[in-house]
């Protein structure tokens, strides 16, 4: 969190400004994950979640002409100069992957991710992105055998896979 705040006042230049400003940030990370071996079955899952929230926060007086060096005064004058400025987004990721195999042969994942940001309207804040893959580890077949004995192979994947992201 930074806040930030001044206050100037100067007789030369007949001008005053005062300040305010803040600006907060989080960021929020966390996963976590499962394996489990059961003779030639294979799984592990992993879960995790994103998120950020951003706020600011700032205002701004000034004038060119000073009614007083004490109590500053902002007179009606086209030189003045006040703002205020608000901002404030957030964003929400959430993640999974379960990933599945068969004595190294058969393999399957499928993943699923769904992410808003409140930058978006209300109706279409959120986002779902969903995919999967197949393979199938040829290498780990009895008849990759002579294979793998003259090329030295030990991996030979096919993989499919669709999805969004």
């Amino acid at each position: 969190m930074v806040f930030r705040n001044c206050n100037n006042r100067s007789r030369t230049s007949t001008i005053s400004k005062r300040c305010n400003g803040r600006i907060n940030y989080w960021n929020f990370s966390a996963r976590t994950d499962y394996e489990k071996q059961l003779k030639k079955h294979y799984f592990k899952i992993l879960l995790g979640t994103q998120s950020e929230y951003y706020s600011t926060s700032y205002s701004r007086i000034g004038s060119s002409k000073i009614v007083s060096d004490d109590n500053p005064w902002i007179v009606n004058d086209p030189t003045n100069l006040t703002s205020e400025q608000k901002s404030e987004w957030s964003t929400l990721g959430i993640f999974s992957r379960l990933n599945y195999n068969y004595a190294m042969r058969y393999l399957a994942e499928v993943n699923f991710r769904a992410d808003a940001a409140s930058r978006f309207p209300t109706d279409k804040r959120w986002g779902f992105f969903p995919s999967f893959s197949v393979g199938w580890n040829i290498a780990e077949e009895p008849f990759f055998e002579k294979i793998k004995e003259k090329t030295g192979w030990d991996m030979f994947k096919i993989r499919a896979s669709f999805g969004s992201l």
